[in-house]
């Protein structure tokens, strides 16, 4: 829920495709929100929106406000930062989403004053620089004693001198915040800074190179010989419909495009082999599958540095045991999740296509369209048939029925059908059935086939040579305090 809460956000930001820090800055604001955390960055990495987003998003517990005059969070940047801050909070919608924090920036001009009216609100997050921020606590315009959370967005500056005094000021407006206050704090190298040492207590310390695997998923798939049918019922399984798609070769490059072509769920999906496939690859997709690709070039990647397959939260390997050993590997070496899984059945892949089908009702643009026809079958179909339109539109969207699950063996000439004196109005299901007749009845759950419950009276198909003993013993036998009947059907009922 909170990435999809994040992809909206960034997508009102008119963000197409957000960067891995952006992503992977939520994941570990999500994962460790409780405690203090140091995240190493580096001068091209997008700090704006990456160091507001989990902010925006991310649910911390609240502390107390104190006479309800202080913020729930704070970000401070210097001024720089600060205008590009406002700028992407500016380019959100004008009337913001429930999920939104309400969030205010102060400290764009000279005016103290200008920023009262922010103030007087008490948004539930300030961006602001330290100085600004001192400014409003010693005018007693602001009391920071109910902050529970205080994001700092650090960066090396020419000026020594000024970097100094910015670390300064966040050490004041440090000490005014309760001893419970989580902090987050964004820099190039926290080793520079002697002041800023103690301001966060035994921290998750986020290295630059653990941004690519922090929060990735990496599920195996052992197929001797993966097919590009196998991979789409994989992605469908997934409702994977933003997706992309590493193949080996031109060949097998053409072969999914085809197989793709047929789809009307998978509509988004890119195809790409090794030698054009960098970080820029996929489009903001969130899940990568591979297949076909040798263990050699999965291992470059998925390199630790430079992997452009990190950059998915969700990847997904098919291959032979060759891959399986490789699993094993990245598990010893990464700290990611990985899961072996089998190829999903047809059952799976059509629950995926109908979570997708879902997904684009939510996301349709034009829901005025839907409500007129929605009152269209409200008025011509009945609504005990209405489930039965919906099932039938379905399997054409599907291109497909759905398999029904067949009798065990009841047209098989091996089995026979017994009538059974017990029905629904005793509270009698098949697995009761199967329960009585193992038991009393001593055969084996082979012995046993399809069974059909109706209100008084059931049939159970059994194996031909089981039948004759069968009734002997449990003819007229007793069952939840009455005599029940046992004995071969008139006529054939399945």
């Amino acid at each position: 829920m909170l990435l999809e809460e994040f992809e909206i956000l960034c997508g009102d930001a008119g963000i197409g495709s957000p960067t891995v820090f952006e992503r992977q800055a939520l994941a570990c604001c999500a994962k460790y929100g409780k405690r203090d955390l140091i995240f190493k960055i580096t001068p091209h990495d997008s700090l704006i929106p990456g160091a507001v987003i989990p902010s925006l998003l991310v649910k911390r517990p609240s502390i107390k406000q104190s006479q309800g005059s202080s913020p729930a969070r704070i970000i401070l940047l210097d001024e720089l930062l600060l205008e590009q801050a406002h700028a992407f909070l500016a380019s959100l919608l004008v009337k913001p989403r429930p999920s939104y924090r309400s969030c205010k920036v102060i400290g764009l001009n000279g005016n103290a004053r200008d920023d009262l009216r922010h103030i007087g609100k008490l948004p539930e997050l300030i961006v602001s620089t330290p100085r600004r921020l001192i400014d409003h606590i010693r005018r007693d315009n602001l009391s920071l004693a109910g902050v529970a959370n205080l994001t700092v967005v650090r960066t090396l500056r020419e000026d020594d001198e000024e970097t100094r005094s910015f670390d300064q000021d966040v050490m004041f407006i440090h000490s005014k915040l309760s001893r419970s206050a989580v902090v987050h704090v964004f820099t190039p190298n926290l080793d520079e800074s002697e002041d800023l040492q103690d301001l966060t207590k035994h921290p998750k310390i986020v290295e630059r190179s653990e941004w690519h695997i922090f929060d990735n998923e990496l599920f195996m798939y052992q197929v001797p010989r993966p097919s590009a049918e196998q991979i789409i019922a994989v992605l469908c399984s997934r409702s994977a419909s933003k997706s992309a798609v590493l193949v080996k070769d031109s060949s097998e490059k053409h072969i999914m495009k085809k197989a793709l072509s047929t789809q009307i769920f998978l509509k988004d999906v890119q195809v790409y082999i090794p030698e054009e496939f960098h970080t820029d690859s996929g489009g903001g997709a969130s899940v990568c599958a591979v297949y076909g690709v040798s263990v050699p070039v999965l291992q470059e990647l998925l390199h630790q540095e430079t992997g452009p397959l990190l950059q998915f939260p969700q990847i997904i390997v098919a291959g032979g045991p060759e891959h399986a050993s490789f699993l094993q590997t990245i598990q010893e070496k990464y700290n990611m999740k990985t899961t072996k899984q089998s190829l999903p059945a047809d059952q799976e892949v059509i629950s995926g296509k109908i979570k997708m089908l879902l997904d684009d009702v939510k996301q349709y643009k034009h829901p005025e369209e839907l409500a007129e026809l929605r009152r269209m079958i409200r008025k011509n179909v009945p609504f005990h048939l209405r489930s039965y339109l919906s099932a039938y539109l379905l399997r054409d969207a599907l291109g497909e029925a759905p398999q029904r699950k067949t009798a065990q063996v009841s047209e098989d000439e091996n089995m026979v059908t017994l009538f059974v004196s017990i029905g629904k109005n005793r509270k009698v299901y098949p697995k009761d059935l199967t329960k009585l007749f193992t038991e009393q009845g001593k055969i084996s759950d082979s012995d046993i086939g399809s069974i059909r419950v109706l209100d008084n009276y059931s049939f159970i198909n059994v194996s031909r040579d089981s039948a004759q003993g069968v009734i002997e013993i449990m003819d007229n036998m007793k069952f939840r305090g009455r005599n029940i009947t046992v004995s071969f059907a008139k006529k054939k009922t399945s």
